[in-house]
């Protein structure tokens, strides 16, 4: 669901916010190869190949450890990526609202809004 901007506060008030979107890239580069980590702890709790009940424990738990760590990691770095992500483009959009405030021509009296003259 979409929402319209907030509109752009007074031009006296000073914006105090990141535009770069450094953090929430870097965010991504750690979340997506703790994601892939989950999912090799996912294909081995999901191999049985072995006969040996000692390997399949040392195989479940080692799983379980990649799953759940590399899961939550990318799950908080994701979360943080998403959120630096929209951050970063309400200010860009804040920051454009307020430059093309400050460009804006001042309001035409009487008779200037008619073509010139050649």
């Amino acid at each position: 669901m979409t929402k319209p901007p907030n509109p752009p506060p007074p031009a006296h008030v000073p914006i105090y916010c990141t535009e770069s979107r450094a953090a929430p890239v870097l965010d991504v580069i750690v979340a997506v190869p703790n994601g892939i980590i989950a999912l090799a702890g996912l294909a081995i709790l999901g191999s049985d190949n072995t006969d040996d009940p000692t390997s399949d424990a040392i195989g479940d738990i080692f799983g379980t450890m990649l799953l759940v760590g590399g899961g939550l990691t990318a799950l908080v770095y994701g979360l943080s990526a998403r959120s630096g992500f929209n951050s970063s483009g309400r200010c860009r959009e804040l920051q454009n609202q307020r430059r093309y405030q400050q460009w804006q021509p001042a309001p035409a009296g009487p008779g200037w809004n008619r073509p010139p003259r050649y």
